[in-house]
């Protein structure tokens, strides 16, 4: 019997038809394949969905929900067509209904993490941190084994300036599940963060023993044993750190730092010379050899790079405070002293620009990390 020809048959091709038309993000495909299916099936709620989501990829959003709407009239359980028109109503400033729409596919299945993040992504984009901090602190009430939930509100309360609620949600969950090198990452960078460096180095040791094949995690680490001033130890963590990831100049920055710490100051200045060919600019290497020359003791040479490393700071991301703008236009009359008045206010403009550069490329991170199919929550 030959079946090819069957009416369900041929709306399953068409709706196949449309889906991946979906899939390679054919927007105009998918919205001519989804109108065919409704023109011979007005009640089809399926195509309803999928004609929504061809018009929310072509950003006709209000079309998108006029679809979604009818296919919710016809089931108002369809969880996808809930999911879906939560990003279209997103992007019309609907934020509530958005919100109400996602709540309602997560009571069809509590389980799904994902639309709980969604839903406190989107009121922190909307300016509503707050609320979207009272929402993750209800669902980790509901759900306290769920350290994905806690990981973001961490994350949540450090954009928002509370570092201490940040730590505390990192350390639960570190305490939670041991196994997480990501967890105890961030717990260690937020107690680095805080100058406990013998809390951030157990914590970051134990990411390393985790994951063992992280660049990031080992350069953690060494900063964590630089402020322990263990060099010795920090240059083999700095150096590992390098050896898995050479393009990291940071981490041979750091391990010059250590090596001249350490009175190697030839090979000290050797390293950081041979990065300067391709960093010309770089305020971070520039604060590195003013920082040999220091040791050195060559004083006028460090006050050179130290001024340079300020002038070629990212003022963008974090201006440059008072004390700094003073001493850039006063007269230097002792060096010696100049150097001294001018390297500890360096140093912590320094670690805070790091911070908030940090927290400027993180987006940037996660896109290219969901890109990847991975989940970047550093």
């Amino acid at each position: 019997m030959d079946l090819s020809d069957h009416p369900k048959l041929a709306m399953m091709r068409k709706l196949r038809t449309g889906i991946n038309a979906l899939k390679e993000k054919d927007a105009e495909g998918a919205i001519n394949a989804f109108s065919e299916i409704l023109e011979e099936d007005p009640t089809n709620a399926t195509a309803h969905v999928g004609l929504g989501r061809g018009y929310a990829r072509n950003n006709e959003h209000q079309k998108a929900v006029e679809h979604f709407d009818i296919a919710l009239e016809q089931d108002g359980d369809l969880a996808n067509a809930l999911r879906y028109s939560a990003g279209s109503l997103e992007a019309l400033g609907e934020i509530d209904t958005a919100k109400e729409r996602l709540e309602k596919a997560i009571a069809l299945d509590p389980s799904q993490t994902r639309l709980q993040l969604r839903i406190a992504r989107m009121l922190e984009k909307a300016d509503r941190a707050d609320e979207a901090k009272e929402y993750l602190v209800s669902a980790t009430q509901k759900a306290p084994q769920d350290v994905i939930l806690r990981m973001v509100l961490s994350g949540m309360h450090s954009r928002t300036g509370d570092s201490d609620k940040s730590a505390s949600e990192i350390q639960r969950v570190a305490r939670i599940r041991p196994d997480l090198w990501n967890a105890q990452f961030r717990l260690g960078r937020s107690l680095l963060q805080a100058r406990d460096y013998e809390g951030a180095a157990d914590a970051l040791t134990k990411a390393v023993e985790a994951a063992p094949d992280k660049a990031m995690v080992y350069l953690a680490l060494g900063s964590a044993l630089v402020g322990l001033q263990d060099d010795e130890a920090a240059l083999f963590a700095f150096g590992e750190a390098h050896r898995l990831n050479n393009r990291l100049s940071r981490a041979r920055i750091e391990a010059a730092l250590c090596k001249a710490r350490l009175g190697d100051f030839t090979e000290a200045s050797a390293d950081l010379n041979e990065l300067s060919r391709d960093q010309r600019n770089s305020s971070v290497l520039q604060h590195a050899m003013g920082e040999l020359q220091f040791l050195l003791e060559n004083y006028e040479e460090a006050v050179d790079f130290y001024r340079a490393s300020i002038i070629n700071a990212d003022q963008t991301v974090l201006p440059r405070p008072a004390e700094l703008e003073d001493l850039m236009a006063a007269e230097i009359e002792n060096p010696k002293e100049f150097a001294e008045k001018i390297r500890a206010p360096l140093a912590e403009y320094r670690e805070s620009l790091d911070i908030a550069l940090r927290e400027k490329q993180k987006p940037i991170r996660q896109r290219l990390a969901r890109r990847n199919g991975t989940r970047n929550n550093t």
